[in-house]
């Protein structure tokens, strides 16, 4: 698929939602990116393309999902959840199938995929 990242940002944006997060009970419409990035990350490559990255987030120990496409560009469209000052561990490339191993994440993957595409349309 050939989908602008600009419109796609805007699209995954307005689709963020408690449904679609992995911290449903911390999710708000202040940080909507809060606990999206693995899901956000999936569909990004659904639409542009490259890798999925993930790297450890220092001040808790939790993992951060994002993309670089073919060009060597990243995209993190979720780095807002978190405070400027957050640090970051190395970078590695995630396995996708890994990701959707998990039934809860296959689940919000498919609601935010569905909202994405019905915002794109």
């Amino acid at each position: 698929m050939n989908t602008d990242k600009k419109l796609l940002e805007k699209a995954l944006r307005k689709s963020w939602s408690a449904e679609t997060s992995f911290l449903q009970d911390q999710w708000n419409e202040s940080n909507p990116s809060r606990g999206q990035c693995a899901v956000t990350a999936l569909v990004i490559q659904d639409y542009l393309g490259g890798e999925i990255l993930k790297c450890t987030v220092v001040t808790d120990n939790d993992k951060h999902f994002f993309n670089v496409l073919d060009n060597g560009d990243e995209i993190d469209f979720t780095r807002e959840q978190y405070e400027s000052n957050e640090k970051f561990g190395d970078k590695e490339i995630a396995d996708r199938k890994k990701i959707l191993s998990h039934p809860g994440t296959q689940q919000r993957y498919v609601a935010l995929k569905n909202n994405v595409a019905q915002h794109l349309a």
